[in-house]
């Protein structure tokens, strides 16, 4: 039967870092060059999701607005608040998107690394790791808790803590903005917790490509903030 996993994710993933660790020699460089084609070639699929996530920084002002003029018609507000984001072109979640893109590639990588790591004489040793162990010291799990935060503070709105915080006296969790800033303020904390428990307990190769996949994509977002 025709595995569709094996085929778009297993494969591709196994003969790359095959290749790659045959052509350098050394199979840590190799995890990096893979991590940064991939997320070259995931850019087209994320650039609309991270173009959003600023799109929604500079509609702020326009939200609270709404709020102020809405504040006694919860429906009129969540109308006024989508139409808003249609005419914008926003959506107000997406910048959950580029998270959610990696996650099929992390646990395909493991599979991958799993199966790999089974071959004798391969090299599994890269600066202070066995990349076929979790980190023994704690230093990837740390960075990606910190880089991981650092990726979802940028993609927040502008000034969301104070507005949900300034909204609670008059209609606390009232409206889809207030619910979407508390949803995304948790997210912003415990995300990163999530993914450094994930990465102490996974081999450090599939840490090390999480951590340069959190690096590209902190570049991409100060990029885009920049020119947009």
């Amino acid at each position: 039967m025709f595995d569709i996993w094996n085929f778009v994710f297993i494969e591709p993933l196994a003969f790359s870092l095959s290749f790659l660790n045959g052509l350098i020699g050394n199979l840590g460089l190799a995890i990096i060059i893979l991590t940064l084609i991939i997320q070259l070639i995931l850019v087209p699929l994320r650039l609309p999701s991270l173009k959003s996530a600023k799109k929604m920084q500079k509609l702020k002002p326009h939200l609270d607005s709404l709020k102020e003029k809405h504040k006694e018609d919860k429906q009129a507000l969540f109308k006024a608040q989508m139409d808003l984001y249609k005419e914008h072109n926003v959506s107000p979640w997406g910048g959950i998107l580029p998270t959610l893109l990696s996650l099929p590639i992390v646990i395909a990588l493991y599979q991958v690394l799993s199966r790999s790591l089974g071959q004798t004489g391969l090299d599994t040793q890269f600066l202070w790791l066995n990349l076929g162990k979790p980190d023994p010291i704690f230093i990837l799990p740390i960075l990606t808790a910190l880089l991981q935060f650092v990726s979802s503070k940028m993609m927040m709105p502008m000034s969301q803590t104070t507005a949900a915080s300034s909204g609670s006296s008059k209609d606390k969790g009232s409206n889809l903005e207030d619910s979407m800033a508390m949803a995304q303020k948790q997210m912003q904390f415990l995300f990163p917790l999530f993914s450094a428990f994930l990465v102490l307990s996974l081999p450090s190769g599939v840490g090390l490509y999480w951590i340069i996949s959190l690096v590209f994509a902190i570049v991409q977002q100060w990029w885009i903030n920049e020119r947009l």
